[in-house]
């Protein structure tokens, strides 16, 4: 989708009174902080996400994920695995400072593993639950 109908579409859906966006977009991060109440950073492992990564591009080679837009076929090339790679080192810090300087005035969690995730998404009640579980891709 074009840029700019992808910000204005964010932007629509953060006027809502309860939104989930699910996503690593750097040029709507600060409006999404700003606008959110909770945020959720799943710092995962490099090796975890390059696994997870090939495994999605065996699983729906040549065919379009449940997850993505019609006829986005699943791909992968070097530059977006040097980009997950570089991840912990180049972007995650930037986040983490950006979700430290909210940290009185929004729920921030951390989750670092999908064993942490689990317990967590656990702990929360039934319905908010039932939502994650049915709208979650591994």
């Amino acid at each position: 989708m074009p840029k700019q109908e992808f910000l204005a579409r964010t932007q629509e859906i953060m006027k809502s009174p309860e939104w989930i966006i699910d996503g690593n977009f750097g040029s709507t991060i600060d409006e999404r902080i700003q606008a959110s109440d909770t945020i959720i950073f799943l710092h995962y492992s490099r090796y975890l996400c390059i696994q997870r990564t090939l495994k999605r591009r065996v699983m729906y080679h040549n065919k379009t994920r449940p997850d993505m837009g019609e006829d986005c076929a699943e791909k992968i090339d070097l530059e977006f695995l040097k980009w997950i790679w570089d991840y912990p080192k180049e972007k995650a810090p930037l986040i983490l400072q950006k979700l430290a300087s909210c940290s009185l005035t929004k729920n921030i969690i951390i989750l670092h593993s999908p064993k942490q995730t689990n317990k967590w998404l656990q702990s929360i009640n039934s319905s908010k639950l039932d939502f994650f579980k049915t709208n979650r891709t591994d």
